[in-house]
């Protein structure tokens, strides 16, 4: 017998009744990178070692999208997402299709909700609220979830709900087509509390994403020691980013940039 229920309340009463039971959540029914290897494999589809973790990541182990990408790798070779989990392009097209399927199975109101929340990486119900102005968030993000847009984050000592990074860049894309500006405009938000709490490298990662490159470039540059001590990682992912051209007025983070991008960009340490 198989019951299916929603939270994981249930499970402790069923427990403490003295049923012979197995509890499996929904993030145990997610794809490890090892389960991705073994799936991609068994359909004679053979990916380099460490891609298999890049694409569980960028996808969030979900089944639908693993399932897509390997579609998508019987056709075309080559790594479906890069390093940043950035997809490929034949992979964020399909993503991009699963996106719309998704999206057209909310309701207007968790719809509009969606291309909302979307502006944040990760968020909590608080956040969320303030996004969107509903006193309703946590349920509306526990639908988003049954839907297979987000992930709930069963180590976070307050419920969490993320995006898969590949999935949110094909939302963030149907954002900015049906509210043009508005989603970059929370994003703005975020990297702004983000900067004034003096967490720098996810204010300039929303700050870029937002196509605020003064911003950016500015957080950046007041932040540049720590970002390269604490968080190298985000760093090099904002310098490449940011557009070049933009960076004349700002020599420092341009000098910076072709280090890390240009000089560096295939030595191992940035591995």
């Amino acid at each position: 017998v198989a019951v299916c229920v929603r939270g994981s309340a249930a499970s402790a009463a069923v427990a403490t009744a003295g049923v012979d039971c197995t509890f499996v959540s929904a993030h145990d029914l997610r794809f490890t990178p090892r389960e991705t290897a073994e799936f991609f494999r068994a359909a004679g589809v053979e990916l380099a070692a460490d891609e298999y973790g890049d694409l569980c990541r960028a996808l969030g182990g979900l089944p639908q999208l693993i399932s897509g990408a390997l579609n998508v790798a019987r056709l075309h070779r080559g790594a479906p997402v890069d390093q940043e989990g950035r997809p490929s392009p034949e992979l964020a097209v399909a993503i991009a299709g699963s996106a719309s399927v998704l999206l057209d199975t909310l309701t207007a109101e968790e719809r509009a909700f969606a291309l909302r929340v979307v502006a944040a990486r990760a968020l909590d119900a608080e956040l969320a609220a303030e996004l969107t102005g509903r006193s309703d968030a946590a349920g509306l993000l526990d639908r988003l979830e049954a839907r297979g847009l987000l992930v709930v984050d069963e180590a976070a000592e307050t419920r969490t709900w993320a995006w898969p990074s590949a999935l949110r860049l094909a939302v963030l894309d149907q954002a900015r087509q049906e509210e043009p500006g508005r989603v970059d405009e929370l994003m703005t938000v975020l990297a702004r509390r983000h900067r004034d709490a003096g967490r720098p490298a996810p204010a300039a990662t929303y700050a870029a994403e937002a196509r605020n490159w003064a911003m950016a470039a500015g957080i950046v540059e007041r932040s540049w020691g720590q970002m390269v001590a604490e968080h190298l990682e985000e760093l090099i992912l904002v310098l490449r980013t940011i557009p070049e051209d933009f960076l004349q007025d700002y020599p420092a983070v341009l000098a910076g940039r072709a280090l890390f991008v240009q000089m560096l960009a295939d030595h191992p340490i940035l591995r």
